[in-house]
């Protein structure tokens, strides 16, 4: 399974507690820059300091296999934290990380990306969005070329919800990065609160996984490259991404010397994982069946307990803390229960993995001529699931089909000759039916 989730962290300075659960169960972290650039004066020095203080630490303590990614910071701009007028401190202190420090202390950063100023419509125009954007990533380039190695690290951000923007990031990539055989790592941006302003059904990102494909197919690297998938977390969402994991691995990459790796990363499970401690649920596996409890409080044991959790003394804080809660006390270690909720989320996406091997919905997928032959088959199987796995599927069998209907669309664009033409009108379609109700000015 390579479909894996990023678990985004706003502090590196863990309790010892939480760190042990977490390097339990999670493999790769995501730590933003933000720290060192919401400050009124901020600089080189505050970069500096949460590198020296908070990212240093971390990374010479991460076990074998484990990677850290840096985020650029850049929603402190889009937010608001950096006004306008230091947007090119903010640049020159993501490219001061870069040069200085991504190389030692990173395993991947992704590129500093200037959508949109939320606080600032004024800016918020195809030429200034445009130039703040090319500034960033020629700087950037300079410092690959000047150390190829970081090529390895560095992945660029796609945008795509609105016509204009997608046309902005093509324009930049095109003009730095279509030519350099180095550049194979990808992430798709934009998708933050973006189900909830459109009410679109389907995952926005499907798109934007065939571009990526296809610009990595293109460079014809004997490596493994990176589709990262930011901010998302739909259990539709989740299924189509490792459907599409699984599709592009062991079907369009099958013979070549190349494959992709499909992760992606949210704060969702953390903050809903404290939202609800009294009603947490967990998943547990039964001699490969699955086993779902509505609410962990009511129905768990220590034994079970001892299922998910290793570590001893996590164990104990744990239980002690799960006889409070149904006595009506208060809890000790509520960060904890938060971790509990991405253990939760990350058994899903291995049950997601197993039942799309299991269930031949894969075969079917590939041996049907056309998406109305594979919808009858799908669809039984779908509502199967939802029988069998509610807490992944209830209620969700019509997104899944109108995902696998998109994913159709793409999936014989690539089989007949991946024609850039088509797939840049497909895309086109696609950005129309997200509909995304604002636009950037001309």
């Amino acid at each position: 399974m390579t479909f894996r989730y990023i678990h985004t962290i706003s502090s590196l300075k863990l309790d010892p507690l939480e760190k042990t659960l977490l390097n339990e169960n999670i493999q790769d972290t995501l730590y933003s820059l933000i720290g060192g650039l919401f400050q009124s004066q901020f600089g080189f020095n505050t970069i500096s300091k949460i590198v020296r203080e908070h990212i240093v630490p971390y990374y010479n303590n991460l076990k074998d296999g484990q990677e850290l990614f840096i985020d650029s910071g850049g929603y402190s701009i889009i937010k608001g934290d950096v006004k306008p007028r230091d947007l090119s401190k903010a640049i020159d202190c993501y490219n001061f990380f870069l040069e200085k420090y991504a190389t030692d202390y990173c395993h991947k950063i992704l590129s500093l990306d200037i959508p949109i100023l939320l606080d600032y419509p004024e800016y918020n125009n195809i030429n200034f969005i445009k130039q703040q954007n090319h500034i960033s990533i020629s700087r950037s380039k300079k410092i690959l070329d000047r150390n190829p190695i970081l090529y390895n690290r560095f992945c660029y951000v796609h945008h795509f919800k609105l016509q204009k923007q997608y046309k902005i990031w093509q324009d930049i990539y095109n003009e730095y990065f279509e030519n350099e055989e180095k550049m194979i790592h990808h992430a798709i941006g934009g998708m933050v609160g973006l189900r909830g302003i459109t009410s679109i059904n389907f995952s926005p990102f499907l798109a934007m996984t065939y571009k990526c494909l296809d610009l990595i197919l293109k460079k014809k690297q004997e490596k493994k490259s990176l589709i990262h998938i930011l901010g998302v977390y739909g259990l539709h969402d989740r299924f189509i991404a490792n459907f599409i994991d699984r599709l592009f691995n062991d079907f369009y990459l099958k013979n070549e010397k190349q494959s992709v790796d499909i992760s992606y990363d949210t704060i969702n499970y953390s903050v809903s994982g404290y939202m609800r401690v009294r009603n947490l649920d967990m998943v547990l596996y039964n001699n490969k069946t699955q086993r779902y409890y509505s609410k962990l409080i009511e129905n768990f044991t220590e034994e079970e307990i001892c299922r998910i959790i290793t570590d001893l003394a996590v164990q104990k804080n744990i239980i002690i803390d799960l006889y409070n809660l149904k006595k009506g006390k208060q809890i000790a270690k509520t960060h904890l229960f938060a971790v509990l909720n991405i253990v939760k989320q990350i058994k899903i996406d291995k049950i997601i993995y197993e039942i799309i091997y299991e269930s031949n919905l894969y075969d079917h997928f590939l041996n049907c001529s056309n998406y109305n032959q594979f919808k009858g088959k799908a669809n039984s199987i779908l509502s199967s699931f939802e029988i069998k796995y509610p807490f992944i599927f209830k209620n969700r069998t019509k997104k899944n089909l109108l995902n696998f209907q998109y994913l159709y669309e793409f999936h014989n664009w690539f089989k007949n000759g991946r024609n850039p033409k088509r797939l840049e009108k497909m895309i086109s379609g696609f950005i129309k039916h997200i509909n995304f109700p604002f636009d950037l000015d001309d």
